[in-house]
């Protein structure tokens, strides 16, 4: 008997365990591939645009205007752009988005985030991403500039164009505003701290 139970409790805490990975792989999936809950998104998502063909945005959980008559949309925790005619400006929805936070409150151009893949910037003007590369992290724009953080924990500066401010990658980068404007930033590279240029040149 004792033997037993010794091995219906190491069968209990097997299924225990069979059970809380599985949760865990349906929870991984749904978030992370966005395949658990595809059916039900496109159904809520049919539904939605058919309400907005007719002037309706209720069927979104969350809207804001942004130029050329777009709109943020946020359904079922996922992002994207959609004109009133109902089209879905991005061939993917995006996990997260970051509003102005810095000090360009009209910025042309918004981090936005995936689990997947990390962060990247796009454009309010085309509807395309600024980088063919995602990042570890992507701050909002202070001027014409954001700070990114590769998946390294290196940081550097990218413009609103996608191009990077130096081919040098830094172990940590601060903007501020400087009476020189042409200053965009200070850097700090293998301990020494430098103030970096609109051209990327390094000042003491």
């Amino acid at each position: 008997f004792f033997l037993l139970k010794k091995i219906l409790r190491i069968t209990e805490s097997d299924l225990h365990r069979i059970i809380r990975n599985s949760v865990n792989k349906i929870i991984k999936e749904s978030v992370y591939d966005n395949s658990f809950f595809n059916k039900d998104f496109d159904n809520k998502l049919r539904k939605a645009l058919q309400l907005l063909r007719q002037g309706d945005l209720s069927g979104f959980d969350y809207t804001h205007q942004v130029p050329h008559g777009v709109f943020l949309v946020l359904l079922d925790n996922k992002y994207n752009f959609i004109t009133t005619q109902g089209n879905v400006l991005y061939k993917e929805w995006f996990d997260g988005i970051s509003g102005t936070e810095g000090d360009d409150k009209t910025s042309d151009c918004l981090p936005v985030f995936k689990y997947d893949k990390g962060c990247n910037i796009i454009s309010l003007d085309t509807f395309k991403l600024l980088s063919e590369k995602w990042y570890r992290y992507i701050t909002c724009f202070y001027g014409n500039y954001a700070i990114v953080t590769d998946f390294n924990q290196k940081q550097n500066l990218i413009d609103k164009e996608g191009n990077m401010l130096s081919d040098e990658w830094f172990d940590n980068v601060k903007m501020a505003h400087y009476r020189n404007h042409n200053i965009i930033a200070t850097v700090e590279l293998n301990g020494e701290e430098f103030l970096i240029d609109k051209d990327g040149n390094l000042l003491d």
